[in-house]
C-alpha cells in the first residue's frame, strides 16, 4: 500500500517549522519496518504472557485482522516500534545524515495541495518551504524482528508504576 506521512499531512506547517529550526532529527521510513511483522504468532505469545503483554495483544489483534483482510499481509508493520526500538538501541537501524525539505508534493497527491517531507538530493529546490538534514534511517539490521519479538513476549519485565 501507499502511504503518506500522516504527521506531515495532519500539520505540513508544523512540519515546516521543525525542519527549519535544524534541531537534531531522525526518520524512520515506512520502508524501514516493512522488515518487520507482528503476526499471529507473536500476539499469541504476547497473551500468554499475561500482564500487561496480554492487555497489549488484546487491543493489537483488530489492527492485526485489518492488515490481514485490509491490506492483505499476514501481519502488521509496527512503524512506531520500530522508532521506539532505535532510542532503545540505535544499532538495530543503519542511518545517513541526509538533507531534507517540506515542499510541495507533486508525487502522487500534488493535484491535492499537499506538502510533503522529502530526503533530498545534495541539489535542494527552490521551492522548498523549509530545508534541513536529519538522520534517515531506511534499514534495519537482520536481528531487529527477533529483538522486538522477545521483548514483546518475554522481557524484560515492564517495571512497576512509581507511588
Amino acid at each position: 500500500p501507499i502511504f503518506r506521512d500522516f504527521n506531515v499531512t495532519e500539520d505540513p506547517q508544523a512540519a515546516a517549522q521543525v525542519v527549519a529550526m535544524g534541531l537534531p532529527m531522525t526518520l524512520i521510513p515506512y520502508e524501514a519496518a516493512r522488515g518487520v511483522a507482528v503476526t499471529d504468532s507473536m500476539v499469541d505469545r504476547m497473551d500468554a504472557a499475561g500482564g500487561p503483554r496480554a492487555w497489549v495483544a488484546g487491543r493489537a489483534r483488530p489492527w492485526l485482522a485489518y492488515w490481514r483482510d485490509k491490506i492483505g499481509l499476514p501481519g502488521f508493520y509496527p512503524f512506531d516500534l520500530v522508532a521506539a526500538a532505535y532510542v532503545a538501541d540505535p544499532s538495530v537501524v543503519r542511518c545517513a545524515r541526509v538533507p531534507v525539505t517540506v515542499e510541495d508534493d507533486t508525487w502522487v497527491f500534488g493535484w491535492l495541495g499537499y506538502w510533503a517531507l522529502f530526503v533530498t538530493p545534495e541539489a535542494q529546490p527552490v521551492s522548498a518551504y523549509a530545508r534541513g538534514s536529519a538522520d534517515y534511517c531506511p534499514e534495519i539490521s537482520q536481528h531487529l524482528e527477533q529483538w522486538i519479538a522477545s521483548r514483546l513476549t518475554q522481557g524484560p519485565g515492564i517495571p512497576p508504576a512509581s507511588s
